[in-house]
This record gives structure tokens, sequence and C-alpha cells, in this order.
């Protein structure tokens, strides 16, 4: 049996950050994706919150998810503060990552 999945992401080489300033505030990006697509944080390293984002039909749209909804990370030690996979085999255009206040 094979597993196929297409997934891009962003890892600190050593240690953690720290990004407990952004409580209350929101993941932003732009993505264009045939597919839903999970996002994911990973705060501390192992330990992973996960977001479904539906489709955007092929389309460029820009989300935001409330860091908030990320429940029960560790905003003090984020080893990967963006991670996106798709489940299927598919492709995804993802653009202009960021936290914010």
């Amino acid at each position: 049996m094979s597993t196929s999945y297409a997934g891009w992401g962003v890892f600190k080489a050593s240690g953690t950050y720290n990004l407990s300033t952004y409580a209350g505030g929101n993941l932003k990006f732009w993505v264009k994706s045939a597919s839903t697509l999970k996002v994911e944080i990973e705060a501390p390293a192992g330990t992973t919150r996960t977001q479904l984002i539906a489709s955007t039909g092929g389309v460029w749209q820009e989300v935001s998810i409330p860091i908030n909804n990320f429940t029960g990370a560790n905003l003090s030690q984020v080893w990967c503060p963006f991670k996106v996979t798709a489940e299927v085999p598919t492709t995804f255009y993802i653009d202009s990552v960021r936290w914010t206040h």
C-alpha cells in the first residue's frame, strides 16, 4: 500500500521560538489549493496542533486563523511556527506567511 501526501513548513534548526506575545493574534497567509489542507504548529516539538482549511477552489485566498484556535500549544516553546500538508496527492501554493498581533 502506498501513501502519498504533500507538505511544506518552517522549523527551527535548534531550540525554539518564544511567540507568546502573539497569543490573541492570528496566523495569516495566502493559499491557492483545490484540496483541503491541514495547517499545523508544533509547540513544543512533537506536540502538533492542527486546523483544517477548506479548498479555495484553485484561486488565491487570504486565510486568518486565530492563534488561540491551536488549543494547548505552548507558545513560549514553538519549534514549528507553520506547517501545511495535504493527505492526498495535490499541488498547492502558499505565500506571505506571518503571525500578527
